[in-house]
């Protein structure tokens, strides 16, 4: 990704109290790495604004955040202060970058939480927080948003991928009339790219095989691989070195996740190091073409839209020909089988419709498995990702209160 020169103030990505309650997505990243639109804020802000980029995390991310983005500590100083839940639109972080170099006074909020605040020396040294309250509002950024569930971004997602691709394009080559591609992409001559509708981007490295096609606005990150006859329709973003076939559909990937199989994925978020099985399929749509609604944290959120499938956390499983309902979360590091028609708790198996049940396994096996997860990709697993995995089981433990437990066969 490009790097673009940084501007006179410091920037500081922090996360707020709500940060902790965006579970699963929360459970085993920072929230400023969450994707959304092809990018994750940190980076967007990177590309806008220049590096480094400082953070504020939660603690147990402290080590992970060193080891993966950067280990330069903030000084303090004339400093943007942006919250880790602000949107990666990168159109609406130029706007704030033009509204930070007026020198004016700039502090945003939206429905009382902080979004942005740029804070001079003297106010940055008395406290963020503190400095926020006693900020004027000054110049007004509406492309400023902030996502306080996870129904907020999977909703976002095709709004932010047609304007961050406007941008992601530039001074990359033309494949076709609207489809860009960076160095040392691989393209099978009978693929197909539609892209009246839309700009296609295919990112470093990536490659498509024969007889896929892919729709417009449409996003496949550094070294993905689309698989033969895929379809990938509008707006899917595919993380770098995802793997993907069969059917996807408005979908937002993150990095190392496979769906090589037949089957269907639409309007869903997928995390990282996540393994869809053959035939697994989600609903996005109601029978009754109503509205989806989601239970989060043990209440019924209504979408706002007819069209919503799954959000699936970091490191979980699916098994072969395994179908979900509309508005199903599934946790982290949990492995699925049969008919999934209820949300799934975190380091579970959920075999319920196969004469089975739900129970619960050991931190230990799903250490193993990120282990050999990681060496697949020729990796090695960092004490750091074995830390967020450690928080993420011990954090969901109520939720699998009482649960039977049950083995995975290694």
């Amino acid at each position: 990704m490009p790097e673009q020169k940084g501007i006179r103030v410091k920037v500081l990505i922090f996360e707020d109290e709500v940060a902790g309650e965006l579970s699963p997505l929360s459970l085993s990243r920072p929230v400023f790495t969450v994707g959304c639109g092809a990018l994750s804020l940190y980076e967007a802000a990177l590309r806008v604004f220049g590096g480094p980029v400082f953070w504020e995390a939660r603690p147990f991310l402290e080590g992970y955040c060193r080891a993966e983005l950067t280990s330069a500590r903030f000084t303090g100083g004339e400093t943007l202060f942006l919250n880790a839940r602000v949107l990666p639109s990168l159109p609406g972080l130029e706007k704030l970058k033009v509204a930070v170099e007026k020198g004016q006074p700039l502090c945003l909020r939206r429905g009382g939480d902080l979004a942005a605040a740029c804070l001079k020396a003297d106010d940055a040294a008395l406290g963020m927080r503190q400095a926020a309250q006693m900020a004027p509002a000054g110049e007004e950024v509406p492309e400023i948003e902030l996502w306080k569930s996870p129904v907020d971004l999977v909703r976002a997602h095709a709004r932010l991928l047609a304007g961050n691709l406007a941008v992601l394009v530039a001074g990359r080559d033309r494949l076709g009339p609207n489809t860009y591609i960076g160095p040392g992409v691989k393209v099978s001559r009978s693929a197909v790219f539609e892209d009246e509708g839309g700009t296609i981007l295919l990112d470093e490295g990536a490659e498509v095989r024969a007889l896929a096609c892919l729709r417009g606005p449409a996003y496949v990150g550094r070294r993905a691989l689309v698989l033969e006859h895929a379809f990938i329709r509008e707006h899917s973003s595919i993380g770098e070195r995802c793997k993907v076939g069969g059917e996807i559909d408005a979908c937002n990937m993150e990095p190392y996740s496979n769906k090589q199989h037949q089957g269907f994925l639409g309007h869903s978020y997928v995390g990282s190091w996540v393994n869809i099985g053959a035939g697994t399929s989600n609903s996005d749509l109601k029978n009754t073409y109503g509205e989806v609604s989601v239970r989060l944290q043990g209440r019924k959120v209504p979408t706002g839209t007819q069209f919503f499938g799954c959000v699936i956390g970091d490191y979980a499983k699916t098994a072969i020909n395994t179908s979900l309902f509309t508005g199903k979360i599934v946790g982290v590091s949990s492995h699925i089988y049969g008919v999934v028609s209820e949300n799934v708790p975190s380091f579970c198996n959920y075999a319920k419709s196969m004469g089975g049940a739900v129970s619960s396994f050991d931190l230990e096996v799903a250490l193993r498995i990120q282990e050999r997860m990681f060496l697949r990709r020729g990796l090695a697993a960092r004490e750091c990702h074995k830390r967020l995995l450690r928080h993420a089981f011990e954090a969901t433990a109520g939720e699998r209160g009482g649960m039977p437990s049950g083995l995975l066969t290694f």
